[in-house]
């Protein structure tokens, strides 16, 4: 009980542990989109259901109890074999039954007036730390190279849209990731050693230059607001950190592509703090608010090739129309799919510990409301 509790206070003091004071800095819209390259990964749809709950209002839901009933609830849909799309391909499904566990800090940035909220998009700088106490021994020990943490990131998502009946969220993403196995960087040219340090990678976020290489996710910023202004000054406007517990349910299928093609769906129960670090979001320098949040993801790794095909527009290459039509179908069975786990959960929550989720929206918005 007593390291639980030591783990919760170094959870929710480190949220409040900031960097020194940042100076914004100006883009030039029109300018920046004269490059003639920009640098990240390609933009990619997410399509997911999200069930958020404000932990203030039921303190009593714990993380890893849910986690296992949460897994108990898998095994049941897959004995029972109801999901369409394994059914489509003659296969099974199968996951761990134990839920990874991470850490995230992210930095997000925005106008004064939160340009980018009222655009419904999200843009923010992220660490990650493969295990949690690793993050945790980093808040102690932030001058030990052992607990750096292991990557970082700049990402921006791109014109969310709710389904409140659905409880789904589309999202369009990007991002520059600052690891060899991501342009520009490769084993020749290595990308910059972590620990990133703050204040230096933000002020990358707000320029949208890593050195001399322009970076796609600013591009799809401004692309999603330039018909609205010439110019846009970014400040960190919000501090989230995250306790992330993932596992994923796996089958082989002809879509399967990356580095875990049998990944299909990717299933998250995040508990996260958030601080402002905007004046314009609350006028408390303590102001903090806690979210737990449950999310299924169709994984990149089966829903690119997926789309790819299934948007293949050919009326005279019959193998190119038997594809397209087998992807569609493909893609209305794993989306049933995944709405079978998401009612499975949403009975979870309520059977178990009386819990309704929150209306669907994203992160970054709804605790930009909160604080």
């Amino acid at each position: 009980m007593l390291i639980w509790l030591a783990k919760t206070l170094l959870f929710i003091f480190s949220v409040g542990l900031t960097s020194s004071v940042l100076l914004a800095s100006t883009v030039e819209l029109n300018s920046f989109l004269k490059n003639k390259e920009f640098y990240g990964t390609a933009p990619r749809q997410e399509y997911e259901f999200k069930f958020a709950i404000k932990l203030s209002d039921n303190p009593k839901l714990n993380v890893k109890n849910l986690s296992t009933n949460i897994a108990k609830g898998l095994n049941k849909l897959i004995t029972k074999n109801k999901f369409k799309f394994s059914k489509q391909i003659f296969e099974k499904y199968s996951f761990s039954q134990k839920f990874e566990t991470f850490v995230f800090k992210d930095i997000y940035l925005d106008t004064s007036d939160f340009l980018i909220n009222r655009n419904k998009s999200a843009y923010r700088l992220r660490y990650r730390w493969v295990r949690q106490e690793k993050y945790y021994r980093y808040r102690l020990f932030p001058f030990l190279k052992t607990f750096y943490p292991d990557r970082c990131e700049i990402q921006f998502k791109g014109g969310y849209k709710k389904n409140k009946f659905k409880n789904t969220i589309t999202v369009n993403e990007t991002r520059f990731e600052f690891r060899n196995q991501s342009k520009p960087f490769s084993v020749s040219k290595s990308a910059p050693p972590a620990p990133w340090p703050e204040d230096e990678y933000l002020s990358y976020a707000q320029s949208g230059y890593y050195k001399n290489f322009a970076i796609l996710p600013m591009r799809k910023l401004i692309e999603q607001i330039s018909d609205k202004i010439k110019s846009i000054e970014l400040m960190p406007s919000m501090e989230v950190v995250t306790e992330r517990y993932r596992t994923h349910l796996t089958i082989k299928s002809p879509w399967g592509i990356g580095p875990n093609p049998e990944h299909a769906f990717i299933i998250t129960i995040d508990k996260a703090v958030a601080k402002r670090r905007s004046k314009n979001i609350s006028n408390s320098n303590i102001s903090l608010s806690q979210l737990l949040e449950i999310e299924v993801e169709i994984d990149r790794n089966i829903s690119t090739e997926i789309n790819r095909l299934a948007n293949i527009k050919s009326k005279k290459n019959t193998y190119k129309r038997s594809a397209q039509e087998f992807s569609l179908l493909a893609r209305s069975n794993i989306e049933s799919d995944l709405f079978l786990i998401k009612n499975m959960i949403a009975n979870t929550l309520e059977e178990k510990y009386k819990v309704k989720p929150l209306p669907v929206t994203n992160k970054y918005s709804r605790f930009i409301k909160w604080l």
